[in-house]
């Protein structure tokens, strides 16, 4: 997980007297998928009813190339476990 990631935070606007906004950490992309760019309605809704939004395109993903597609065997779910951790962490 020292590797490269990309991540997207989108914060609700929404406060509650100080407390915390809850959190869905939403995984982009992977080995055998692809999520494009284009606008989400259930995300925004989402953030609509006040959940912020982690939206984590994890290495190993195809937009990270051919060294990263091949960083996978042996470390399926572990590796990208570990971005996410790490996601959460900043």
């Amino acid at each position: 997980a020292s590797k490269p990631f990309e991540a997207i935070f989108v914060s609700a606007k929404t406060e509650k007297n100080g407390s915390c906004t809850p959190l869905i950490v939403v995984l982009l992309g992977g080995p055998h998928s692809v999520m494009t760019s284009d606008f989400s309605k259930s995300l925004a809704f989402l953030t609509s009813i006040g959940y912020n939004l982690l939206i984590v395109n994890y290495r190993g993903s195809l937009g990270f190339g051919e060294e990263a597609l091949q960083s996978l065997p042996g470390k399926v779910g572990h590796q990208g476990m570990l971005t996410l951790c790490l996601a959460l962490c900043f």
